[in-house]
């Protein structure tokens, strides 16, 4: 009974349910099942790493022939700063757990019986905040995005401080694409399905949104307003839970001044030096942790990843290869505090058996 019922929450997630109430719970008192296991931040058997994401076609939302979101960034007056993935939340962040009740069938032959779903989601006040922004200074949040239909929800600052509740998750939980949760109080709770991408102003003027159409000073948007086209593609770079730069293969052949040849006749790259040379400052990093398929892979300290090297994997794209044992990484997270054991967070049984 215990397996079926697992797997039939996805299900009922996204059938809905008739009632719903909310309950919080903290990471000190611990996620809302008996059974938990916490992921510990080093090298594991690969016993917790998740399934691999199947894709989904997404609908030309809001242009016509504009290259497409194909990340779900968070952008602050046109500059990214995160991707709407789980393994690239900031650390740590508190998850709030939502409790859903409904009536269904969980055995064969027998009558519906009331089940209780507990949901992870994460506010968006909260995952800003992480981030460094000052709530007090937004002025309007915008959220892109549709799987079904094209939409967009706008959220002014004082509305986003009052309603605190404006939530995001993911598709399988912990993995999966990132889906809105709206609150009753915003826009009768109305919210795209799946997100695309968050806009965040503070300093720029927020852009018009008409018939789920972008336009800034009156003319038409069909990128990241104040950028352009989305960033994509290349090993995300996160300094402090904020992204700073992209590896990516072609743009390397800018910095042959700092390329050496390995021992097996390989162009590398000194990582500090690369950092560097964008501008990025590293005499403060005090660790280093680098992400592969949604894992945690391996950790080092700042003075040990200022010696470190990697090459570009030829194979894959988005995938950097690391130090004489070449790890691969997709995303490389850099800390000036070192985090701990107790800052990761702690998954559901569920969870971890997807």
């Amino acid at each position: 009974m215990k397996i079926l019922t697992c797997r039939l929450l996805v299900v009922v997630l996204a059938v809905g349910c008739k009632s719903a109430t909310e309950t919080q719970k903290t990471a000190s008192s611990g996620v809302p099942e008996k059974s938990e296991r916490m992921i510990l931040p080093d090298v594991g058997d690969g016993t917790t790493r998740r399934a691999p994401e199947k894709k989904k076609h997404i609908k030309n939302e809001f242009s016509s022939g504009q290259t497409r979101f194909k990340e779900p960034g968070v952008y602050v007056d046109g500059k990214l700063v995160g991707i709407l993935r789980f393994e690239e939340l900031p650390v740590p962040l508190e998850p709030f757990w939502h409790t859903e009740e409904a009536m269904e069938f969980v055995e064969m032959g027998k009558p519906k019986q009331k089940v209780v779903y507990t949901q992870r989601r994460y506010r968006v006040t909260t995952y800003l905040e992480a981030l460094g922004v000052d709530l007090k200074k937004v002025k309007e949040v915008h959220i892109y995005g549709g799987l079904k239909r094209p939409m967009a929800k706008i959220v002014d600052g004082k509305s986003l401080l009052k309603h605190d509740n404006l939530m995001f998750r993911f598709g399988s939980s912990v993995f999966g694409k990132p889906i809105a949760a709206c609150p009753k109080e915003l826009g009768m709770g109305k919210c795209p399905d799946q997100m695309t991408t968050m806009l965040v102003y503070i300093d720029k003027t927020p852009p018009t949104v008409k018939d789920n159409k972008v336009y800034l000073n009156g003319k038409r948007i069909t990128g990241i307003p104040y950028l352009g086209d989305p960033i994509r593609g290349g090993v995300r770079v996160y300094k402090d839970n904020r992204y700073v730069t992209s590896i990516k293969r072609r743009e390397l052949t800018k910095y042959e001044e700092i390329a050496e040849i390995s021992a097996d006749g390989q162009k590398q790259y000194n990582f500090f030096a690369l950092l560097t040379a964008q501008g990025i400052k590293v005499d403060d990093i005090q660790q280093l942790w680098l992400i592969h398929n949604g894992k945690r892979v391996y950790s080092s300290t700042g003075k040990q990843a200022a010696n470190s090297v990697f090459l570009a994997n030829k194979q894959k794209s988005g995938e950097v290869l690391w130090g004489d044992l070449k790890r691969p990484a997709n995303v490389i997270t850099l800390h000036t505090t070192p985090l701990k054991k107790s800052d990761f967070p702690v998954l559901r049984e569920d969870e971890i058996n997807q």
